[in-house]
């Protein structure tokens, strides 16, 4: 879980250059992290 949390913030650093159009992928990044098996 841990792992999840720092690949996603890794992610939202890099989708942050694309702005608006990047708020989808930020949005979905933050489902994949919170949702439950």
């Amino acid at each position: 879980r841990a792992e999840a949390k720092r690949l996603t913030k890794q992610a939202h650093a890099a989708l942050s250059t694309l702005g608006a159009k990047g708020d989808a992928l930020h949005a979905l990044a933050n489902y994949l992290l919170e949702r439950e098996y």
